[in-house]
């Protein structure tokens, strides 16, 4: 697409042409809209979006779906901001988010515990009315589990589920309720998790996962007990999918390897809490953002 389309097309509201249905409490037969933002900026495309989305009914606004369709390998990792530490969703993620919701960060996150499930559902609706694509991050390894945690993100509305050991049953939930689906590869145990196996092995079963109708894959890169950066490295350029590199991403310097492994995202929520990056948490999430875009 030539810069000059694109131009013309952000100059206008955002298209509504794709639509699913997707159940919503109270509006069982409401459309999810798909804005889709063809970015040469992802971040500029995201604000211009936002701005063309203020004059909708507020019903319109909560089912919301901003997706990214790149028209370059140069547009950086996405970060995705979790209200977790130690892999658990914090007490006052409300008043963070509240706190933050004006910075540069578009996709936001929280894990299936520990918070009640109504204070999550309400926290995801007003990250909707704020304009951002929301994520699940679900740490479990058994079916049962990885269900219950997929069925919460039904609940809440959320665009992505991240985590568990895929299963056919989750999967099916997924495509069924609308929701992006991007399970753990590897060997994984613990909370917070720890990832073993070999490299070979987690790139076929992506492979296999893909194949399944998976939109991607949630890569715990950095909680891997052998060559961290090499694995990222090695299944961002053989998975041909959306990788989300989750986990312990807490120095610069691991975001200049993220910088060249070049996943579709990556995820930090510890390392703001600790202030890894130094400042106020959204002091942090905006040298994120621009430290990636450099």
């Amino acid at each position: 697409m030539e810069r000059e389309h694109y131009e013309e097309r952000l100059a206008e509201k955002p298209n509504f042409e794709h639509t699913c249905p997707a159940e919503t409490k109270g509006r069982p037969h409401c459309e999810k809209k798909i804005v889709k933002l063809y970015s040469i900026n992802y971040r500029k495309s995201i604000q211009k979006a936002a701005r063309a989305m203020e004059g909708l009914p507020l019903e319109e606004r909560q089912d919301i779906m901003i997706e990214q369709h790149t028209l370059s390998k140069k547009d950086r990792p996405i970060l995705i901001v979790m209200l977790t530490h130690n892999d658990r969703t914090v007490d006052n993620a409300y008043a963070i988010f509240e706190q933050c919701k004006d910075t540069k960060a578009q996709y936001w996150g929280m894990k299936e515990e520990s918070l009640p499930l109504e204070q999550m559902k309400q926290l995801y609706a007003y990250m909707k009315r704020c304009g951002k694509t929301t994520v699940l991050e679900v740490v479990a390894y058994t079916e049962p589990e990885s269900l219950a945690g997929a069925r919460v993100a039904a609940e809440c509305g959320c665009d992505i589920l991240m985590g568990t050991i895929f299963f056919d049953s989750v999967n099916a939930f997924c495509k069924e309720n609308h929701i992006r689906y991007m399970p753990f590869v590897g060997k994984i145990t613990g909370r917070p998790s720890v990832l073993e196996g070999s490299m070979e092995e987690m790139i076929e079963e992506a492979r296999l996962c893909l194949e399944k109708g998976a939109y991607g894959i949630d890569l715990l890169g950095y909680r891997y007990t052998a060559d961290a950066k090499e694995l990222n490295r090695r299944l961002v350029a053989e998975a041909h999918a959306p990788v989300c590199i989750a986990g312990s991403v807490n120095s610069f310097q691991r975001l200049d390897e993220l910088k060249k492994a070049a996943p579709w995202a990556f995820t930090i929520g510890s390392a703001f809490f600790e202030n890894k990056f130094g400042g106020s948490f959204p002091e942090q999430i905006d040298k994120v953002c621009d430290y990636i875009e450099k």
